[in-house]
């Protein structure tokens, strides 16, 4: 591998899902020589469906590796670890070797043109400046699909995507250490909540919808024998203070193939991308755009202005008919 100019290193999460691991590992292959690892989630027993998939998995994954220009590296658990775990480990075990890296789930599908600024980025180690930088626009209007311009423009947002996303060492750290302070009582993610809200909202209607969206995602990933990392993965990026960086375009998603299933299944495919163009990406140095754009971005959460609005006119007709009554 040529190491005078490596691209960033990339960590693949994989688990069950052989097409969807040989789609991935042939897109990596159209990019700059890097460094690869893969990790992959093992079964329960060796009767469940999984223990045969991850065999397949297993031999895609040595198949590319004999063959590839990339300096690859892989760990296959014997047992299963779920997706929390899974991802603790596998990102504890990554950060310790590298300064920064992308995480891709392997059904993830990706821009080039998105990993060759990730590569700007990590030559100029910017990645301290954010907590993340995101691929993946969960607004569906903003899938590449949709878009003619070949500008993209990276916003701040405190919406952090997980379809596609970087971060250096500082962030993991920052992020471990999160799940640390929680397990062991020192934080309290109710609180990281309240701090949080106080801060990015001034609307009483958007913050009162908010915090009983989160409320809720807390309460079920506290209560949850396996719960997923993702929610205290934005948690810990609140805490932290710093801004994600999000693609105004979105450059990474699920694949739409949905034949070997996902954690989260689409209601209808998106169309297939075309990677045949160049784009050019600007950071947006205008926070009222950023700001309107993350304010769409909290409909992936279910809040709105427009559906808080409802709310508090369902609760005001119910208390006009209460008084009614009386």
């Amino acid at each position: 591998m040529n190491n005078m100019n490596p691209g960033i290193p990339i960590l693949v999460m994989a688990f069950s899902r052989p097409k969807q691991t040989k789609r991935i590992l042939q897109q990596i292959e159209l990019l700059n020589a890097r460094s690869v690892h893969i990790s992959v989630d093992g079964s329960s027993n060796e009767m469940d469906y999984s223990h045969h998939q991850n065999r397949e998995v297993r031999s895609v994954i040595l198949d590319w590796a004999s063959r590839t220009k990339h300096e690859v590296s892989f760990n296959f658990f014997d047992h299963n670890l779920g997706l929390f775990k899974h991802f603790r480990i596998a990102l504890s075990d990554f950060f310790l070797s590298k300064e920064a890296g992308l995480i891709l789930e392997d059904d993830i599908e990706f821009d080039k043109s998105f990993i060759d600024y990730l590569d700007k980025i990590y030559k100029a180690q910017l990645f301290t400046d954010y907590w993340s930088v995101c691929g993946h626009n969960p607004i569906r209007t903003k899938d590449k699909s949709f878009s003619k311009s070949n500008f993209v423009f990276m916003r701040p947002t405190n919406v952090h995507t997980i379809w596609g996303w970087a971060a250096g060492r500082q962030t993991i750290e920052d992020f471990l250490m999160y799940l640390d302070g929680i397990e062991n009582g020192g934080i309290s993610p109710y609180s990281t909540l309240e701090d949080f809200t106080k801060r990015a909202f001034s609307d009483p209607l958007l913050s009162y919808q908010f915090k009983e969206s989160w409320n809720n995602k807390i309460l079920r990933a506290r209560n949850s024998l396996t719960p997923n990392w993702d929610n205290f993965w934005v948690l810990a990026g609140w805490h932290s203070g710093k801004y994600s960086l999000i693609a105004d375009t979105s450059l990474s998603r699920e694949n739409p193939d949905q034949s070997e299933g996902q954690t989260h299944p689409h209601v209808s495919a998106l169309p297939n991308w075309s990677n045949a163009s160049n784009r050019e990406f600007l950071v947006s140095g205008v926070r009222r755009r950023s700001l309107l754009m993350e304010r769409k971005l909290l409909s992936v959460w279910g809040v709105s202005t427009r559906r808080s609005i409802g709310l508090q006119i369902m609760r005001l007709k119910v208390w006009l008919l209460g008084n009614t009554e009386n």
